[in-house]
């Protein structure tokens, strides 16, 4: 439950030089300018004034509380994947997922919000574990009191009973697939320097024989490394090898074992915007290519056609000195 405190108990202090009174001054000669603080004393009179006769706030059940909606994965990173090991996952039904773009399209906001709230709700399903049918909203309100802040109603995608524990994982990756665009035309230049044409040659060689499923899942999986690692503040060195960074992020939490196979040894970081751009172009290409493919079988034949119904047109030749003439 919440804790307050009064304001007794909340700690105020302003430095004051009268804590300085503690030392001593060197009596050697040549030292008398030499002043010895007396830290101890110094330390017993700022405990006396900062804690003493002041409440101590321990929150033993409450969560932490994500200060930013990308903190999850930089404070636990392994949470979806012990999730997945500890309860049983499963895809949303196509209903819910429809009913979540709806949210989302009639609200903007919608798939933020919900993640940022989500990632609370998977950290405590972490420490509870429950039963993968159970549907979130009762889960929600039977652990009620051990969160930091209350799920607002509206953010539950209709019907609210139809998301199981079963599903978070790939609830929360579907709210990710609606945010990821925004963060990746958001990344500063210095994420979008040129792919080299030999290193190009090669990557393009690597995806010629991928079918398109594994095609869009190396997409999927570069997005989804960006949108989790990439879009916080912290600082990242542009300059690291992209292969080894996927690696070390992902390790225990995602299998992007498609597309780090991909990936010549000699691209950094700073190419990440143009290897996404290489392989949405290449999806795109194929995508084409099926179309247009799907448009020529699916034309009649004409000719086939035209020449069956001539067939029954065409009288039967004369016979002119034995040999047969079509009139």
């Amino acid at each position: 439950m919440p804790l307050y405190a009064a304001g007794v108990s909340i700690i105020e202090f302003e430095w004051s030089d009268n804590l300085l009174v503690f030392h001593d001054i060197g009596t050697e000669y040549g030292y008398g300018s030499v002043i010895r603080y007396n830290y101890t004393i110094i330390e017993r009179q700022l405990a006396s004034i900062l804690v003493l006769n002041k409440a101590y706030l321990v929150e033993g059940t409450a969560l932490t509380q994500f200060a930013y909606s990308d903190e999850l994965f930089h404070a636990c990173s392994a949470i979806l994947s012990e999730i997945d090991t500890t309860i049983f996952q499963q895809k949303l039904p196509k209903d819910l997922v429809n009913s979540i773009k709806r949210e989302q399209e009639y609200r903007q906001t919608f798939a933020k919000d919900m993640l940022e709230h989500l990632e609370v709700i998977l950290l405590l399903l972490k420490k509870t574990g429950g039963d993968p049918g159970s549907s979130l909203d009762e889960y929600i309100k039977r652990w009620a009191t051990q969160l930091p802040g209350s799920f607002p109603d509206n953010l539950l995608p209709q019907p609210r009973d139809g998301v199981k524990l079963q599903h978070v994982v790939h609830l929360y990756e579907t709210l990710e697939n609606f945010l990821v665009d925004a963060v990746v035309e958001s990344l500063r230049d210095e994420y979008r320097r040129d792919i080299p044409e030999r290193s190009a040659d090669h990557l393009g060689q690597k995806l010629k024989p991928l079918t398109m499923e594994q095609l869009e899942e190396s997409a999927g999986s570069l997005r989804r490394f960006i949108f989790r690692f990439l879009r916080s503040g912290t600082k990242t060195n542009t300059s690291s090898n992209l292969k080894d960074l996927v690696v070390r992020s992902a390790e225990g939490t995602m299998d992007f074992s498609v597309f780090t196979n991909l990936l010549p040894d000699d691209l950094e970081v700073k190419h990440v915007a143009k290897i996404l751009e290489f392989i949405d172009k290449q999806v795109e290409e194929r995508n084409d290519a099926y179309h247009k493919k799907d448009v020529r079988q699916s034309r009649p034949r004409a000719s086939t056609r035209a020449a069956s119904s001539s067939g029954g047109t065409r009288g039967r030749g004369k016979r002119r000195g034995g040999v047969g003439v079509v009139c």
